[in-house]
């Protein structure tokens, strides 16, 4: 299966151009052609005449090494018959007697310059690569975040990841973390904290779920192997806003299009069974009764040291209550002893956990609760923006009066969370003691609630933040 063919042809037959896609031909100079095994079978089957071998060679003999840069390691590997497609490519470009470098890029469909895609013989995966006409000196991924590696583990630093909401925009979340794990650093982590989409993804960080784990699931999502339904339809918009009309009770918008707690307690039920926290957890809802933004932790915490700021609920209910994104989704009820309180998405007031983060570990040092002198949060911002809700873009949607209106609204809600979040940002960063970097996942073209977003989603996650944290260490030290 290893197997390259240098082969010539015996004519330029057309049933061999139209039947390219069995086979990938990679034509040398000297206009003879290298394929791979599984090329040449196919060919056999169907041209026996219409070439003939001139050597063969074995992959593993071949010079020419792939070279896997650290920007790639996040991305699906190619499989050992890609690698030797790109190694008879690799062997068409010999000139001088010099075999050019097969360097992969990763599995993206990001346009990178002087860069090709290349997968088996009818494959469609967008494995990205380039040719070096001189190996690359590729540096470890751990030499290239030292600096990073040193704060995260400093005994005197508290090191917190802040995962912010964002719908489906969570699948993003797996490639920080992945990194961390790459650098071994992943089990430094000695806080994690999310709000919405990210209190998911910190959930599963906290009860030891590896990070490939949020990406399988994300991508069972999009093979719709989930009966999940995440958006509201246009039925469901207008049954709610008629019934609204002529049965005015609460604004419509607080009771939420959709129910999906029982589908999200479900997996998140199994995703726990039998699991213990390894990871403080801490989730960010705001109380609908008290107007204000809350933190909520299965960690027993007591009353006297935080008062209302922290409630110990089940890991559960934290995250659904965190998750429960306003007018789309139905609040989470949770009793406080005897009191019940409602409580919605915790990105209305603070949608990357920061503000809440600096609070506690304040009161953690003025309580004698820690002994760190220092704090390093690295923020995950996924930008997420309501105003690009698909149902804006509706046709039908946009007859009605009242959309433009709302859509308007939700344009400036997304101009307001970005302006606070940089308010949050510059409050930390105001404390001499406080350090806060942010990764921002770019917002084109990737829906909060749209499955099919979702390779795009993990592929840009993949690409952005590794070269964001590269950045973040050539910037630590001088913030």
């Amino acid at each position: 299966m290893a197997a390259i063919y240098q082969i010539k042809l015996n004519s330029e037959r057309p049933l061999v151009k139209r039947y390219q896609g069995h086979w990938k031909l990679h034509k040398a100079r000297d206009k003879t052609y290298f394929i791979t095994h599984s090329s040449h079978r196919r060919l056999m089957e169907s041209f026996p005449e219409a070439f003939q071998v001139l050597r063969v060679f074995q992959a593993k003999d071949i010079p020419a090494k792939i070279l896997y840069p650290y920007e790639s390691i996040l991305h699906s590997l190619p499989t050992p018959e890609v690698q030797v497609e790109i190694l008879a490519k690799a062997l068409s470009e010999e000139k001088g007697g010099r075999i050019p470098t097969p360097v992969y890029l990763g599995r993206t469909d990001e346009n990178i310059p002087k860069s090709f895609i290349l997968d088996r013989p009818g494959g469609r995966r967008n494995y990205r690569w380039r040719l070096a006409t001189t190996p690359p000196k590729l540096p470890l991924l751990k030499d290239k975040l030292k600096k990073l590696k040193h704060r995260v583990t400093d005994k005197d630093t508290q090191f917190v990841l802040s995962l912010g909401g964002g719908g489906l925009r969570m699948f993003a979340h797996a490639s920080v973390m992945k990194i961390l794990d790459l650098i071994d650093e992943l089990d430094s982590i000695d806080e994690i904290w999310g709000c919405s989409g990210g209190a998911i993804a910190a959930l599963m960080h906290s009860l030891g779920v590896a990070p490939e784990a949020l990406e399988t699931d994300g991508y069972d999502l999009y093979n719709e192997r989930y009966d999940l339904i995440l958006s509201p339809s246009k039925a469901q918009v207008l049954k709610n806003i008629a019934a609204e009309w002529f049965l005015p009770s609460n604004p419509f918008m607080l009771k939420g299009f959709i129910d999906i707690q029982n589908t999200i307690q479900k997996a998140m039920q199994r995703l726990a069974k039998n699991k213990k926290a390894k990871v403080p957890l801490y989730c960010i809802a705001y109380n609908l009764h008290k107007k204000r933004n809350e933190i909520l932790t299965p960690m027993p915490v007591k009353k006297k040291d935080y008062g209302d700021l922290i409630h110990t609920v089940s890991a559960i209910d934290a995250v659904l209550a965190s998750s429960s994104i306003p007018i789309l989704y139905v609040p989470r009820v949770i009793k406080h002893g005897k009191t019940s309180h409602v409580y919605v998405d915790g990105g209305t007031a603070e949608e990357v956990p920061l503000v809440s983060v600096y609070r506690k570990w304040k009161i953690d040092q003025k309580k004698g609760l820690t002994k760190k002198k220092k704090l390093f949060i690295l923020a995950v911002n996924l930008f997420p923006q309501v105003s690009g809700w698909k149902i804006f873009r509706s046709k039908l949607m946009r007859k009605l009066p009242f959309m433009d209106i709302l859509k308007w609204s939700s344009h400036v809600a997304d101009l307001m969370r970005r302006a606070r979040i940089e308010d949050h940002l510059q409050i930390l960063r105001d404390d001499p003691d406080v350090e806060v970097w942010e990764l921002v996942l770019p917002a084109k073209g990737m829906g909060i609630l749209d499955p099919k977003s979702i390779p795009t989603i993990i592929s840009s996650a993949h690409n952005h933040f590794m070269r964001q944290l590269v950045a973040i260490e050539d910037g630590i030290g001088h913030q």
